[in-house]
C-alpha cells in the first residue's frame, strides 16, 4: 500500500528494485554503497532518522519523553523493537510503537533517572545523564542511535542525593 501511493505521488518510479547486500538504488541501478547511511541501509539493519526528546532539562519529579523514527531498507515491519539505555549500557525499557509506521516513544521519570544513576547534585549545579535508543530488526541486526543528554537539577539550586531535593549527600 505504502509503495503504490508513493508510485502514485511520483516519489518513486517503476524503475525502482531492491539492490543486494552491500549495494543500494541509484536512479534504478544498483552501485557499491559509498557512504555510512548508504552502508546502513544497503546492509539491511534498521536505521534510527530521529532520536529526540521533548526536554532538554527536567527538574524534580518531572519526566522527560522520547521519540525515535525508524526504517529499514527492507520495510519498517522487519524492525521488532527498541530499547532506551544509558550510555553504560543499563536499560530503562522499551519503545512503545505509535500509531504511526516507524514511530516510537517511552517516557522516563526523575526517579527511574535516579534508579539507574543516582541523582547526587551539588548546590547550585546540574548533572548530565546520557541516553542511547538501540533498535533491532526480525535478523538480529541492531543500530544504535547517537547519544542524546539531559540535564537534571533541582529548583532553587538545591542539592539532591539519591534524587531527594533539599538533601545533601
Amino acid at each position: 500500500m505504502i509503495l503504490s501511493s508513493l508510485l502514485i505521488q511520483g516519489l518513486i518510479g517503476c524503475t525502482t528494485q531492491v539492490c543486494g547486500t552491500g549495494t543500494v538504488n541509484n536512479g534504478g541501478s544498483c552501485v557499491p554503497a559509498t557512504t555510512e547511511e548508504d552502508t546502513a541501509a544497503a546492509s539491511g539493519v534498521p536505521n534510527i532518522l530521529v532520536f529526540a526528546s521533548d526536554v532538554d532539562e527536567i527538574t524534580y519529579n518531572e519526566s522527560v519523553n522520547f521519540s525515535a523514527i525508524v526504517t529499514h531498507p527492507d520495510g519498517v515491519d522487519q524492525i521488532i523493537g527498541g530499547l532506551l539505555q544509558s550510555a553504560t549500557g543499563a536499560t530503562y525499557g522499551a519503545f512503545a510503537t505509535g500509531a504511526d509506521e516507524g514511530a516510537y516513544g517511552m517516557s522516563v521519570t526523575w526517579w527511574e533517572i535516579n534508579a539507574i544513576n543516582a541523582l547526587d547534585i551539588d548546590p547550585d549545579d546540574t548533572v548530565s545523564r546520557p541516553f542511547v535508543a538501540i533498535f533491532y530488526d526480525e535478523a538480529g541486526n541492531s543500530s544504535t542511535s547517537e547519544k542524546l543528554t539531559i540535564t537534571a537539577g533541582c529548583e532553587d539550586s538545591l542539592p539532591a542525593c539519591d534524587g531527594v531535593c533539599g538533601t545533601a549527600c
